[in-house]
């Protein structure tokens, strides 16, 4: 071995060290040790979803005695586990994941529900499996079973839920006994109907649907007779959303935009559908939160959204003052209210900013906060780095809202550029590991809120319909020039890393804008636009789908696995073999394409890895990964 190799092999096992110290020693690269929780209606009992080894499991923790029970292991046959709550004091409902093999789709999810007491006994699977006999109509397992209408607060023996049962495409409701697994149909499927809504007595009165698969509209419900609210008001490319009764039960808060761009929250007559007050309206996000009913009066209270960060608008001053001093109890600079007992007595806070997140128990009686836990045991509050809200200009002259992390010490810095999936989704500044990870790593990372965004109004949203691979593309771009002039970045060094959608950007970035980058990761990302299109046939509202992504030949164009002869820079692919939202097959075919044009980059597949990162295997994988792949490229060349 000459002194070159050695110094090269010397620097990767730095390369290695570092990136080892940074999923180790942080902790970051596991799951996070919370992934739900949930207080009991009378505040003495928390459903804790907590990570377990390669899974999370269901806890119940005794808040008066502190003692802990693991009532549920998840993984395996039991699955993996979406969420828990109260069906009442004493008895736990919990959703559970199933991936499971189709011929020509490849995996499918299926959801299941289950109820178990506190103390882990009397476990029963919710709603029997049909069993048909030679009648009709037939009945029909329905693929998704845990789709809650009403909890029914007064009733503990039974839950309100919506299940494709009688119609495969279409719900109906049922009353379902968490007990005995006795279940009767309340409302029958209708085949413009795709969600029900209950009242608190669990009078199905709401439902909102499509007009000819295409166009949202919301009924008021009175039996079977469905009558559509007109108007202007209701006319909006993301649905109306009704979320809360009022205590009399004679009016509905919505979010909608009411003849405007932005979403906020109406208090809306529920027999005519006419919108008789504004609840909340926020000048620059859309409101898609929930309304917090006053305790006592059943009244809104306030409305809880997401701006930069969570975010509580209160209309009680009494509630109001006792969050602000709740917030200066707590030691991060922002918090999030994750459950509340019926009476307002406990609470569950998550507290970040400037700190690693933890979680903690307020009790209003004794004015006492006491720590749960924190989601990185490991992670160290000096090292924290948190994201910033920030603006640029595109080069057509959109302003782009989007979040920076910046590292400690001089600029400018090696920086990865982290566009979020969906397209139609947000960041904010939230407390997010991978960024964490990566700012620990020495790297500064801008999450973007490309135009077709959502939480910015439906005008820029809609600005991002057929422009996959153009100007949304193009918007990151116009980001990295922005980083460089602000000083922020050095231009020699930058990768962009992505997931889902993010990752279809990293992948378009690494033959259109070869020359601004050095890398490109992807994680469960599109390589192929046609594909993505004709598997929109398989499912509903394919006209509304299909509209939002460009056609013809501006489809191969923006496919990376049409331009693999243009990619110039080195690629890592990543992508789980269980992924039921973007085929594994894309990334499979994707590699097989790179390796016949002789381009740098490394497959890696996840075995029973899901498009989620659901499992600590997973994580840790990608993770590790991820960072040696961008210390490799970003910080030392030692190919």
């Amino acid at each position: 071995m000459n002194i070159g190799q050695k110094h090269a092999w010397a620097a990767l096992a730095l390369v290695w060290s570092c990136v080892a110290g940074a999923v180790g020693s942080s902790g970051l690269g596991q799951l996070a040790q919370f992934d739900d929780l949930s207080l009991s209606s009378d505040g003495s009992k928390l459903i804790m979803v907590r990570a377990s080894g390669e899974f999370y499991d269901v806890v119940v923790r005794n808040l008066d005695d502190g003692e802990e029970q693991t009532i549920y292991a998840g993984g395996g046959k039991n699955g993996l586990i979406n969420w828990c709550r109260w069906g009442n004091a004493e008895r736990v409902v919990c959703s559970v994941r199933h991936y499971l093999p189709a011929p020509r789709i490849g995996q499918i999810l299926r959801t299941r529900m289950f109820a178990i007491d506190a103390d882990g006994e009397n476990y029963l699977i919710l709603v029997r499996r049909a069993k048909n006999k030679v009648r009709w109509p037939s009945v029909y397992n329905a693929q998704v079973q845990d789709r809650v209408v009403s909890w029914l607060d007064d009733d503990d023996d039974h839950i309100l839920v919506q299940l494709n049962r009688e119609d495969p495409n279409r719900p109906s409701v049922y009353k379902l006994n968490i007990y005995t697994n006795a279940m009767s149909r309340v409302q029958r499927s209708r085949s413009v109907v795709r969600r029900w809504y209950a009242t608190h007595e669990g009078k199905v009165r709401l439902a909102v649907g499509y007009r000819k698969e295409e166009v949202p509209v919301v009924f008021h419900v009175d039996g079977r007779k469905l009558t559509e609210y007109q108007g202007s008001q209701y006319d909006s490319e993301i649905p109306p959303q009704p979320i809360g009764f009022s205590a009399d039960e004679r009016h509905v808060y919505m979010s909608m935009t009411n003849e405007g761009d932005r979403h906020g929250i109406y208090r809306v007559e529920l027999a005519t559908g006419r919108v008789v007050e504004t609840l909340f309206r926020d000048p620059d996000f859309d409101v898609f939160g929930s309304v917090i009913m006053h305790p006592e009066t059943g009244e809104p209270a306030g409305v809880s959204y997401v701006a930069h960060h969570p975010k509580i608008a209160w209309f009680d001053p009494r509630l109001a003052a006792l969050f602000d001093r709740i917030k200066a109890m707590l030691p991060g600079s922002e918090m999030r209210m994750i459950s509340a007992d019926f009476s307002y007595t406990r609470f569950i806070f998550k507290s970040y900013g400037g700190i690693a997140p933890r979680y903690y128990l307020y009790d209003r009686n004794e004015d006492t906060m006491t720590l749960i836990g924190k989601d990185f045991p490991q992670l160290l509050d000096e090292n924290i780095v948190d994201l910033q809200p920030v603006r640029y200009l595109t080069r057509d002259g959109l302003p782009i809202p989007a979040y920076l992390a910046v590292p400690k010490g001089a600029g400018p810095h090696p920086t990865v550029l982290m566009p979020h999936g969906g397209p139609y989704a947000r960041d904010s500044a939230e407390f997010d590991s991978w960024t964490q990870f990566l700012v620990e790593l020495g790297f500064a990372v801008l999450k973007p809120n490309y135009r077709g965004s959502v939480g910015y109004g439906e005008a820029y949203m809609q600005a991002g319909y057929k422009e996959w691979g153009l100007k949304m593309q193009a918007d990151l771009m116009d980001g990295l020039d922005w980083l460089v002039e602000q000083g922020i970045t050095d231009a020699e060094r930058v990768c962009i890393v992505g997931a889902s959608y993010g990752g279809y950007t990293a992948l378009v970035s690494a033959y259109k804008f070869a020359d601004k980058i050095s890398c490109a990761v992807s994680l469960a990302g599109i390589s192929d636009l046609e594909e993505t299109v004709t598997r929109l046939y398989d499912y509903d509202l394919v006209e509304r789908n299909r509209s939002r992504i460009q056609a013809s030949s501006q489809l191969k164009a923006n496919s990376p696995i049409r331009q693999v002869e243009s990619i110039d820079v080195p690629i890592l692919l990543l992508h789980g073999n269980r992924d039921t939202v973007v085929r594994v097959k894309q990334s499979r075919q994707f590699a097989s394409a790179l390796a016949k044009h002789g381009k740098t980059f490394r497959y890696v597949e996840q075995d029973n890895g899901d498009h989620f990162l659901s499992l600590a295997s997973q994580r840790e994988e990608f993770f590790s990964e991820m960072g040696r792949f961008l210390v490799e490229h970003l910080v030392q060349d030692v190919r």
